[in-house]
């Protein structure tokens, strides 16, 4: 404090107001009162270098006022009383324990602390060179380390006597694990893309709680795939939560090795938008734990990223924005009416088909009826997205079983769809089965039903036609397996079926969802065997220059014949195998003119 006032008897101040000019009013000020024989010295220090005598209080605490001008003065206080002594000018401090460096994990407690000797010590942190407010204290404590805490540290010593800088000290917030998503930048509305989630570590980490946090609106999370460096660990996965993706990992035994890792891939739909819309995909832990099980709570950082959805919404139903209404469509209903799918102010009025103003599940119906063809498709059918893994197209496969299929008039046969190596979850599907009406037609009306892959649950469409039979279901969740039966459907066989040894049974357009996004199946055929094979005909034999004999064989459509060889009519060798025999077919033999004489004959093969 500038100034000196008179004491108005030993130890008592005289009152008056002090200003202490460089603070600001409502901050905190640490005062100290110098006292010396004004009789003998006209200041504090000419009385200490003259001996003289002098005294120094203790260190008080005084809050600032406000509202006053000037802004910061200090009101009269009573101090306690001391009085003068013959002495020394006071010591300077001195550090005896200088602050140390550290690295600290992210989010843990720390502090940085000196040791100093003296009277009347005042402590001051510096951190980056510049005074840090409210650090006036032997130690310097850090709650929580964050990275505004890395710096440069020291602290300034002081008293009476003098002040003294420390050394400076270092402080590094560490980070031991990073858990983060890799966001692609865009993705089309009504498009399945994937976020990986990669973990960087020490190696420490034994297992692990995270949750993927985004707007429902925009985005919905169809699937979680662990990666291949967690088989024979514990994981589980949640994706019923709007909003949220939750996953769990522990390894039984030993931890996952250090440097960076593939944990899980996270797919996501794109939800149909009005206008591009940026989406945020946040990540948090709810816990870390090491291969011992003791819980890893500090050094641990997770960061997200942000996706634009692109493109604006097509024609009513059409929810999945492939230009056309399929089971994926019906699937992003039921997940509306199932309330799975969050409901938007834009849903309504795009999948009002039954025009009653709301969504319910005659919208459902009319969609698979557009989809097996009951109803016309609004417009031609778009290009059906594939799914890849790894980046490989996966050979999904749709077949006919038993793919051979034997019966006569009158009987019946059973005829199942079936869905083989599947590379993800499937939410409905949709095929149509042509079959030779000549031979086969469909038992009765209740002949055609949903195979046991296909969940009570889901909605069911069949359309029979002329040439064939179109299936089309769908549900508001994930069936509880991919791969199976179906669909089956039950024939009778007709007296005209023998007018022809095979008919082919073909699947075409099989489709299934994930999600709502389509994707088409390789599908494959099936044949229905009416009768026996007839035996092969050979006609127009001849004898070439050369020696050769040739000739004609004439057999069933669709059937195999062995051309066989013998000298004696007992023992018969083959020759050559026809496939397919559709009426003549030349066959040459260059080995007959060396054989004193041959028979020949052409024997069907019965598949």
């Amino acid at each position: 404090m500038p100034g000196a006032t008179r004491f108005v008897f030993p130890g008592r101040f005289n009152g008056g107001i002090r200003t202490v000019p460089s603070l600001q009013a409502g901050q905190t000020a640490f005062v100290q009162f110098r006292v010396w024989d004004s009789f003998a010295a006209a200041t504090y220090d000419e009385s200490v270098l003259a001996g003289a005598k002098h005294g120094i209080s203790a260190i008080g605490q005084v809050q600032l006022g406000g509202g006053i001008s000037p802004p910061g003065s200090v009101s009269a206080t009573q101090w306690p009383s001391f009085h003068l002594v013959e002495g020394l000018p006071p010591v300077p401090p001195v550090i005896a324990a200088q602050p140390l460096s550290q690295s600290v994990p992210l989010g843990a407690p720390a502090s940085l602390s000196v040791s100093a000797s003296g009277v009347g010590l005042i402590y001051q942190w510096l951190f980056n060179g510049a005074v840090k407010p409210g650090a006036a204290s032997a130690t310097l404590a850090f709650g929580s380390a964050s990275f505004d805490d890395v710096g440069e540290y020291a602290v300034v010593v002081s008293n009476g006597g003098g002040s003294v800088t420390s050394q400076v000290a270092t402080v590094e917030v560490r980070i031991d694990r990073a858990l983060s998503l890799q966001v692609p930048e865009t993705a089309s509305q009504g498009n399945l893309f994937n976020v990986p989630v990669v973990l960087e570590s020490d190696g420490s980490v034994g297992g692990m709680t995270f949750v993927l946090h985004f707007d429902p609106d925009f985005l919905a999370a169809s699937e979680v795939l662990w990666d291949g460096a967690l088989a024979g660990a514990f994981t589980q996965s949640s994706t019923t939560t709007p909003g949220q993706v939750r996953g769990v990992f522990a390894i039984s035994s030993g931890a996952i090795p250090a440097g960076t890792q593939l944990v899980a891939t996270v797919t996501f739909r794109a939800r149909t938008v009005l206008s591009n819309a940026p989406v945020d995909i946040n990540l948090s832990l709810v816990d870390v734990s090491s291969a011992e099980g003791d819980p890893l709570v500090f050094g641990n950082l997770t960061w997200g990223g942000s996706i634009e959805i692109t493109g604006q919404g097509s024609f009513a139903g059409d929810l999945n924005s492939n230009g056309r209404l399929d089971v994926g469509d019906a699937n992003l209903m039921l997940r509306l009416l199932a309330q799975i799918d969050t409901l938007r102010p834009w849903d309504v009025p795009q999948g009002d088909l039954n025009a009653n103003a709301a969504l319910d599940s005659g919208d459902v119906i009319k969609v698979l009826r557009a989809a097996t063809g009951i109803e016309p498709q609004p417009v031609a059918a778009a290009t059906v997205h594939s799914v890849k893994t790894g980046g490989l197209l996966t050979m999904e496969r749709g077949l006919i079983s038993p793919t051979v299929i034997r019966g006569s008039a009158a009987n019946t046969v059973i005829v199942q769809v079936m869905l083989q190596d599947m590379s993800a979850r499937i939410s409905g599907a949709q095929f149509t089965l042509a079959y030779p009406t000549n031979a086969l037609r469909l038992a009765s009306v209740t002949s055609s039903r949903a195979g046991g892959l296909v969940p009570a649950s889901a909605y069911t469409v069949w359309n029979p036609t002329r040439s064939g039979v179109t299936f089309a279901t769908s549900s508001a969740t994930d069936w509880a397996a991919s791969n199976g039966v179906l669909a089956e459907i039950t024939f009778e066989i007709q007296p005209g079926a023998t007018n022809q040894f095979a008919w082919p049974i073909s699947l075409g357009g099989m489709e299934v969802t994930s999600g709502g996004l389509n994707r088409m199946i390789t599908p494959t055929g099936a044949t229905f065997f009416s009768r026996e094979p007839r035996a092969g005909t050979l006609s127009r034999m001849t004898r070439a220059a050369d020696g050769e004999f040739r000739f004609s064989v004439s057999g069933d459509a669709n059937c195999d014949y062995v051309i066989e060889s013998s000298t004696d009519l007992k023992i018969w060798s083959p020759v050559q195998t026809l496939n397919s025999g559709t009426g003549l077919i030349q066959f040459n033999d260059p080995d007959a003119a060396n054989r004193p004489q041959t028979f020949y004959r052409a024997r069907p093969v019965n598949p």
